[in-house]
């Protein structure tokens, strides 16, 4: 059985009817207001959501072998489109990485879509969609992609 690909923007949807409803009983009627009250609870959710990937990101490459520590990214590389840099131990011993935490395959796509070829920056969705495995496996294929290791 495939999964539902319109599941999400049905929940998004239906999400957003809620909403308004919930503005409406509230005693806004206002078609702008109604919109500029949705527009900024949308983009408190999609904070809430970028929030919590960098977290599920962090929390899983933390806990994998050869992975020393993450930190997150300084103010100059989160200017650079940095979220964090991983630093590795053990007997393969790589160069620190720098990753930038997406929240859906789309938004990766074209967060790589505008990295040059010598940037060294590994992009991971660790959005809802993705699973533990998928983020894991997204990482350490692009970084043997720049190293020709794991």
């Amino acid at each position: 059985m495939s999964p539902d690909r319109g599941a999400g923007r049905r929940d998004r949807d239906r999400s957003r009817v809620e909403a308004i409803l919930d503005l409406i009983y509230e005693g806004i009627t206002d078609r702008v207001q109604i919109l500029e009250e949705l527009r900024r609870k949308e983009r408190s959710r999609g904070l809430e959501i970028g929030i919590n990937s960098e977290k599920r990101f962090k929390s899983l490459i933390e806990g994998t072998e050869n992975i020393s520590f993450v930190r997150p990214a300084t103010d100059d590389e989160d200017r650079k489109g940095i979220d964090f840099v991983v630093y590795f131990s053990g007997s393969r011993y790589h160069q620190p990485v720098h990753v930038q935490v997406k929240s859906s395959k789309k938004s990766a796509r074209e967060f790589r879509k505008n990295l040059r070829p010598d940037d060294r920056i590994i992009v991971v969705n660790a959005g809802p969609s993705a699973t533990d495995e998928d983020i894991i496996r997204d990482f350490f294929e692009q970084l043997e992609e720049f190293d020709g290791y794991t």
